[in-house]
Order: C-alpha cells, then structure tokens, then sequence
C-alpha cells in the first residue's frame, strides 16, 4: 500500500462521511500525517 493510495481512500471516506470541504480534509489528513511523522 503505498502512501497516495492510502490518503485517497482516507480522502474519499472522509468526504463522504462527513460532507466536509476538501480542503478541511486535506488538511485534517496533513496534520494527522505531521504527527505520525514525529513519533
């Protein structure tokens, strides 16, 4: 599973679930992967 791959489904699901704007996901998914980068 490379990592587009996985943001693209977590960005589909995301939208769909939660019909927010693409850019709070996109950012949501940026925070989310800065913090699993620093640990």
């Amino acid at each position: 599973m490379d990592f587009e791959d996985e943001l693209y489904k977590e960005f589909s699901k995301q939208c769909i679930d939660a019909e927010k704007t693409k850019s709070e996901v996109v950012r949501g998914l940026v925070q989310d992967w800065l913090t699993e980068s620093e640990e």
